[in-house]
């Protein structure tokens, strides 16, 4: 009794592949006129995403004579334990209006179209979420080689400098050990002139000083009653003697 056969088979056919749970049935439907027709059913449930979550709602869905060119009409079968909740889509007795329903047209509206559209959005949402991620990997990516790079240099540098301390220590070892191996050297050895004419200035300077120091220590003496005029007088004339031809 069907008006299109062919193609209302055919959309039926793709409903039931695409969702499993659903099983094609004949029922009487009493229209609001207070006709009533035997109609071909699709009767189960089928998966609805809310919030996140996919819940698998109990539905029945009319195919009218006139399908695919009409709507089907489709009505939630709650079961004992569920109670339908009425709203802008769903009326008291159960059935659904939504826009997808009321704007249908053939052959742009089928049974399955409206579930195809959904997976393309949720698909086109996963795509864009994995398009994200991969920017942030990548951002995250260029951050730690950026860092990686950074470690490198301070570890080459730690490396510069540990090379240049271990040919410092190895030197300083070397001194010590050369060091220990010389015989001890007196303080007036320790320092020497370059030339034997300086040499010899270094030596007669410092008898110079020597003989100042110990005309000052007889001066000293005499002020202090040490020692008597005529001995201050003897010992300071034969040291100065030896004084004049250095200077």
């Amino acid at each position: 009794n069907y008006k299109h056969p062919e193609p209302a088979r055919r959309d039926l056919a793709n409903a039931l592949h695409e969702y499993r749970d659903l099983r094609p049935t004949t029922e009487s439907f009493t229209f609001s006129n207070g006709e009533t027709r035997q109609l071909l059913a699709l009767s189960g449930t089928i998966p609805v995403v809310h919030k996140g979550s996919t819940y698998n709602i109990p539905v029945c869905l009319y195919m009218q004579y006139n399908a695919p060119y009409d709507a089907p009409l489709v009505y939630v079968r709650p079961t004992a334990s569920m109670e339908i909740r009425v709203s802008q889509y769903v009326d008291s007795n159960g059935r659904i209006y939504m826009p997808y329903l009321s704007s249908w047209t053939h052959p742009q509206s089928d049974l399955v179209r409206r579930r195809y559209s959904e997976k393309r959005a949720q698909l086109e949402a996963e795509l864009d979420v994995v398009r994200r991620t991969g920017q942030d990997l990548r951002e995250g990516r260029e951050k730690l080689e950026k860092l990686l790079r950074g470690l490198e240099t301070e570890l080459q540098s730690v490396g510069d400098y540990t090379t240049r301390l271990r040919q410092a220590n190895s030197q300083a070892e070397e001194m010590l050990t050369q060091m220990a191996a010389q015989e001890s050297v007196g303080v007036d050895e320790a320092i020497d002139a370059t030339a034997p004419l300086y040499r010899q200035i270094v030596r007669c300077y410092a008898e110079e000083q020597a003989l100042e120091d110990t005309i000052f220590a007889l001066g000293d003496a005499l002020r202090k009653g040490c020692v008597d005029i005529d001995s201050y007088l003897k010992a300071s004339r034969r040291r100065s003697c030896p004084a004049l031809p250095m200077r």
